[in-house]
C-alpha cells in the first residue's frame, strides 16, 4: 500500500464539492508511477514490485491533522474515528482498541495490555486527548508536521 497525500502532488476538490456523490476513484498512469518510484526510493526490492491495483479517496484532516476520536454531541452511544490526515492506516489497531475501551468504560492502558500512551510532556494520552470538542476547549494538538499533528 502506497499512496501520496502530498498537497503538491493530489487534487483539491473545494468544501462544496466533497461530497457530491460523484468522486472519480481512477488513479491516472502518471500518478500510480509516481507513486511507485515512491516505493523504488524508499523499500529495497520494491524495483522489481507490480501494480497490482490502484484506487483513489478524499483526504480527511482534522484543524490540527490528529483524528477525532470518541462520542460525538448529542448522539448517544456512537463512537466515531475521523480526520487521520492520511495516517490513519497506521494508527488503526491501536485507535480500534482505544475505541473499544471507550465504549465498554475501560481505560487506554488496560485495553493496551498495560501499556499506557505517553506524550512529550509525560502526560497520559487516553481518547479524551483526541475529543471532537477540543476545539471548541481550544486544545488543539500541536507537534512537528505542518506545525501541528500530535
Amino acid at each position: 500500500l502506497i499512496g501520496d497525500n502530498h498537497p503538491n502532488t493530489v487534487e483539491s476538490v473545494p468544501d462544496d464539492k466533497a461530497d457530491d456523490g460523484d468522486w472519480d476513484e481512477s488513479v491516472s498512469m502518471e500518478q500510480q508511477m509516481h507513486c511507485a518510484e515512491l516505493g523504488v526510493t524508499r523499500f529495497v526490492g520494491f524495483d522489481e514490485a507490480e501494480i497490482f491495483s490502484d484506487w483513489s479517496g478524499c483526504y480527511d484532516c482534522s484543524p490540527d491533522y490528529n483524528p477525532i476520536l470518541g462520542k460525538l454531541p448529542e448522539i448517544d452511544g456512537l463512537r466515531a474515528a475521523f480526520g487521520f490526515s492520511g495516517h490513519g492506516f497506521k494508527l488503526s489497531p491501536v485507535i480500534g482498541a482505544m475505541l473499544a475501551g471507550d465504549a465498554l468504560g475501560e481505560s487506554t492502558t488496560s485495553v493496551l495490555g498495560g501499556l499506557g500512551l505517553v506524550d512529550g510532556k509525560g502526560e497520559d494520552v487516553n481518547i479524551k486527548t483526541y475529543s471532537y470538542d477540543r476545539f471548541e476547549q481550544k486544545r488543539q494538538l500541536t507537534g512537528s508536521y505542518r506545525g501541528a499533528g500530535a
